[in-house]
């Protein structure tokens, strides 16, 4: 066995969240969640990007929890009654199946397996209805798992050959059983291909075929190890200790990676195409890692895009578009166009910073409601932008800039020609001069002395703590106090540059139809060659998916990198602009009709808008989004069909 350098292959943090101390906790992955039952007896659902998606206080002392691909929960009370609950945190039903001691939801939802205390494993429908009953067990099993729609059954078992693995089949007959193992510390048995991982207590680990009954791997590690978890795709092992140490092993169980936490790991999964680290650690942190290696080796199987491929499959819409609010307004001046920017406060309520393109400004609650409005001097205004621990709201015009505080005050005025704008989260922002010159302020508008003169950019993006610098060959990235880092040299020409929040992204396109993407420390994520020029793109990095237009060509592509699938999708015109949704992408095209695309390219919702629409903001909720129209402001929701 090898044991490389961690230089070899390196992950970076997409994003952390936090959770109460756990007495169960349950991860999973494609899609990652995380269930937790925490020490007060409330039941947490975490979503791919960390957000909490419900939490229910229970009644009942919990035994045992499992979760299905649908995010339905199935739990096991200590008196033996199953507790199904859907995804949105409401209890189905609560009922005595079973006298239960373990139970396991299948992940595609359709089956429950039961261990019960007389000794049997029961395999049920969702409603409870038995299939069959599996009675010759010799020992009370510390393990029940179910492959993706109960096609196999696996749980620990003994017999005259020590420790094992018993396989049962959908019919409840066995399958075979893998013995001769050491005491069982945790088995797993994957969704597709029914390979079966397992870690015994003298830290062996352990792949076998359910299907073809045939042992894949062994390898002895020399740490106590805890857990382990497996990439179907890439047939990888990851194992790890509650010590902080995790180990990937290949499909010849070979060790290729191993690493060191700096604090200990309660439970880990490993992403089914092997690129992501979902982690829950003993300082009560969820911790997405993804690698940055795998993604450059995916770079090239992915290249070459053919839109005459995979075509975007249809489906009924199973959601609609709901109008929270609408505010009508007058067309903007000759020259000018409204604009918006928004945040939301430590309350959580979402505000909205708005010129209306007729020189004056307003500020709105999520509800719709004015807080204050005023006319301001400039004109042909060019950009908005807002830091809520700044407070500073940052108007960029023609003749220069003009700061206001959250109540409306003006804070100061810059006069000149400038060209871009950009203010970090620290209030802190950055003009760009018609002599393509970076000059940086205080949220004060006092002018900061920067570490080095920064000159000859054409165009700059920024992200609350990071600001991309473009100049004709290269791209350079810099902190809010203009302390410049990583520089990559451009091949071709740019055409369009812009920063995505969501993703914490920078978007390059380049007249060759190639898009370029990195994240905030300059990493590249993606480059692509495009059958067309690419006008705006947006980047989902949890889902790992893109998706970018065309206005010349009206063509639109979505590429789904985890799955290295494409779709060429067919709307109603052009698509003119579109923003990032919890359930894929809201596009807006030329003859102004709404969609909401799923990350397959699945039309899940369809509204015709009744103004012009100039773009497209999704809330910080990701659930609704704000449309900025010619002739009016609006706010609409994404609501299920019944």
């Amino acid at each position: 066995m090898t044991h490389p350098t961690d230089s070899q292959l390196q992950f970076e943090t997409i994003w952390e969240s936090y959770f109460k101390p756990a007495r169960l906790l349950l991860l999973e992955s494609d899609p990652l969640r995380a269930l937790i039952l925490d020490q007060e007896n409330n039941l947490d659902l975490f979503d791919p990007q960390g957000k909490n998606i419900f939490s229910l206080q229970l009644q009942d002392q919990i035994k045992s929890i499992s979760l299905s691909d649908k995010l339905e929960t199935l739990a096991i009370t200590s008196n033996g009654q199953s507790m199904f609950i859907d995804h949105e945190g409401k209890i189905l039903f609560k009922k005595r199946i079973v006298p239960a001691l373990l139970g396991n939801i299948s992940p595609s939802g359709n089956f429950f397996s039961f261990l019960t205390r007389d000794a049997t494993i029961v395999l049920t429908d969702k409603i409870g209805r038995p299939k069959w009953v599996y009675r010759n067990l010799q020992k009370i099993p510390s393990f029940l798992q179910t492959s993706n729609d109960a096609e196999f059954i696996i749980f620990d078992c003994v017999d005259d050959r020590r420790d094992g693995i018993a396989v049962l089949k959908n019919d409840g007959k066995p399958a075979g059983s893998f013995m001769g193992i050491s005491l069982l510390k945790d088995i797993r048995i994957s969704k597709t291909e029914a390979i079966i991982t397992a870690l015994d207590s003298q830290n062996t680990v352990y792949s076998f075929s359910a299907a073809k009954s045939k042992r894949l791997v062994k390898t002895a590690l020399e740490y106590d190890i805890s857990g382990i978890s497996y990439s179907e795709k890439e047939q990888k092992i990851l194992a790890f200790s509650k010590s902080g140490q995790l180990f990937l092993i290949d499909s010849q169980g070979n060790v290729i990676w191993n690493y060191q936490m700096a604090t200990g790991i309660l439970s880990a999964k490993i992403s089914n195409d092997g690129r992501e680290l979902f982690l829950a650690t003993e300082t009560g942190k969820l911790t997405l890692l993804r690698s940055k290696s795998l993604q450059e080796k995916n770079l090239s199987e992915i290249n070459e895009i053919k839109t005459n491929e995979n075509q975007a499959p249809e489906s009924s819409l199973t959601k609609f578009f709901k109008r929270n609010w609408q505010i009508d307004l007058e067309k903007p001046f000759d020259g000018e166009k409204s604009m918006a920017v928004h945040w939301m406060d430590d309350n959580g309520i979402e505000y909205l910073f708005f010129y209306n393109g007729r020189q004056s400004i307003s500020l709105y609650n999520d509800n719709g409601e004015e807080i204050w409005s005023q006319r301001i001097n400039q004109k042909k205004i060019r950009s908005l932008a807002a830091s809520q621990d700044g407070d500073l709201l940052l108007i960029l015009g023609q003749d220069g800039a003009a700061g206001y505080d959250l109540e409306g005050s003006e804070k100061f005025r810059i006069m000149g020609r400038f060209s871009a704008s950009h203010v970090f989260h620290s209030g802190n922002f950055v003009l760009l001069t018609d002599k393509k010159n970076v000059k940086l302020y205080s949220s004060e508008g006092n002018l900061i002395k920067i570490p080095e003169e920064i000159n000859k950019i054409s165009q700059l993006a920024g992200l609350e703590s990071s600001l991309c610098l473009l100049s004709e060959k290269e791209i350079c990235l810099a902190n809010s106090e203009m302390k410049l880092g990583k520089k990559i040299s451009l091949q071709g020409k740019p055409e369009h540059f812009r920063a995505d929040n969501p993703s914490n992204t920078f978007f390059i396109s380049f007249t060759d139809s190639s898009l370029f993407l990195i994240d905030q420390a300059g990493n590249e994520l993606y480059r692509y060659k495009f059958p067309f020029k690419v006008t705006d793109a947006a980047f989902n990095s949890v889902e790992d998916v893109i998706i970018a237009f065309s206005e010349e060509s009206a063509e639109t592509l979505i590429i789904n990198n985890r799955t290295d699938k494409k779709y060429n999708i067919h709307l109603n015109g052009k698509v003119t602009c579109l923003s990032f949704h919890e359930h894929g992408y809201v596009a807006a095209t030329s003859i102004d009709e709404l969609y909401l695309l799923g990350y397959s390219g699945e039309r899940l919702a369809h509204y015709t808008f009744p103004d012009k629409i100039m773009s497209i903001q999704t809330c910080v909720n990701m659930k609704d989004v704000f449309i900025i129209a010619e002739s009016s402001l609006t706010k609409l929701s994404l609501e299920e069909k019944t």
